[in-house]
């Protein structure tokens, strides 16, 4: 690990120097930018500083970022500027740094819990009196060892929070903290939480009745505690999605329970940075579409979500259409005999079909039951992949089970 984060922090000085041009005069030592490739060698020195070998560990890559544009800036505008291993360095000592503990308050809507969930090593809380007492506990502690302030400014800024942080909610709180850089923190926050949206927005397609409506996530902010500064800022856009089925999602009954714990598993090896193996990678990538048509408005949109999660579960064949080896392959995998594979054959080119009447205007409208045989294509494939996921280790022996199937005896 020594002589590979040895040859990792070679190879990121010598990228830095190819972005820049030592110059040396009577005047001093001057650090001219290479332009020509600027954008890019920029980006290549970030992705070796944000490796775990060289600084990535425990610092975000936004951080990085702009100690690089701020380091640039200066050698650039300063006499006598730092040289570049100099920069290296000092990134790799900030990384290997004791840093103090942030954390991280995500407020969200749609579920309830009758106990705290310990997930993707954060917790689910319910918010209420006793946990609004730990933030302000939080951020009681935090303003009061904050040099910049005065006596009188804490005492109004702990004011403020107390009268404004509300005493009770119809809400959750994902609760993550770490010893990490606080940008980074933020950033490990926000993946579990938009994964757990995407987790529970899944589920509550199986859970619950598509014409109870949409639930939408109100306009709260993210409070993020750490040391000598609070921060308690507006979620942004990419977290304020629209949140499960109008019917409440009863947490601990549905993402606990033994249905969906390979899913929770899945989502959790993601997160922790765990290999994902086939067809884990897969099932999560459709996931991400699967769980877009609970936050669709029409039947339409939510149905062409969930084709594209099938088809990110289906391995490619070259030389035949789309629409024929994605219906060929569901017929093949779940049709158990002839009319059962004619049954899913004729289903998937059913919905194929007024897709394309839909993307070419023709007036055709998908109907509920539509939607309702989609996602029953999409669930029984889903459990497939999953109960038998040892039984093929990519995509290729995938693709001969199904072959296997269709020319086989």
């Amino acid at each position: 690990m020594i002589k590979n984060s040895f040859k990792m922090k070679e190879i990121a000085i010598k990228n830095l120097l190819k972005l820049i041009e030592i110059i040396k005069s009577d005047e001093g030592i001057f650090l001219s930018i290479n332009t020509a490739e600027k954008i890019k060698l920029k980006n290549e020195i970030l992705k070796f500083l944000s490796k775990n070998e060289i600084a990535g560990k425990n610092s975000s890559k936004k951080f990085l970022d702009k100690q690089l544009t701020k380091y640039l800036l200066e050698a650039k505008r300063e006499q006598n500027p730092r040289n570049p291993e100099d920069f290296i360095n000092h990134m790799i000592e900030y990384d290997r740094q004791e840093f103090i503990v942030t954390e991280v308050f995500l407020p969200f809507s749609g579920g309830k819990i009758s106990s705290p969930i310990s997930l993707f090593d954060c917790d689910i809380e319910e918010y209420n009196e006793n946990l609004r007492k730990v933030i302000l506990q939080s951020i009681h502690k935090v303003v009061s060892v904050n040099t910049k302030y005065s006596e009188d400014q804490k005492k109004k800024l702990i004011a403020e929070n107390e009268k404004y942080l509300l005493k009770t909610g119809d809400f959750l709180v994902l609760r993550y903290k770490a010893k990490r850089e606080r940008e980074l923190v933020i950033e490990n926050a926000q993946e579990k939480f938009a994964a757990l949206l995407r987790v529970c927005n899944l589920i509550s397609l199986f859970e619950c009745n598509p014409n109870d409506g949409i639930c939408f996530l109100p306009g709260v902010s993210q409070i993020n505690i750490h040391h000598n500064k609070i921060d308690v800022s507006q979620a942004t856009a990419n977290f304020s999605i629209p949140l499960f089925g109008g019917k409440t999602l009863y947490l601990n009954d549905v993402l606990l329970s033994n249905i969906y714990e390979p899913i929770i598993r899945i989502y959790s090896d993601y997160l922790s940075g765990k290999k994902m193996n086939y067809p884990d990678d897969k099932i999560k990538h459709s996931i991400l579409w699967a769980s877009n048509a609970n936050i669709s408005f029409s039947f339409e949109t939510k149905i062409l979500n969930i084709i594209i999660a099938i088809e990110t579960l289906i391995p490619k064949q070259k030389g035949n259409s789309i629409v024929s080896y994605i219906s060929e392959s569901v017929a093949f995998i779940l049709g158990q005999n002839a009319e059962g594979k004619k049954y899913y054959y004729n289903l998937m080119k059913h919905l194929y079909d007024e897709r394309g009447k839909l993307a070419h205007g023709s007036g055709t409208k998908l109907s509920e039951l539509d939607y309702n045989n989609a996602l029953s294509i999409y669930a029984e494939l889903l459990t497939y992949l999953i109960n038998n996921k040892n039984l093929f280790k990519n995509e290729k022996e995938l693709l001969e089970l199904v072959l296997e199937k269709k020319f086989g005896n």
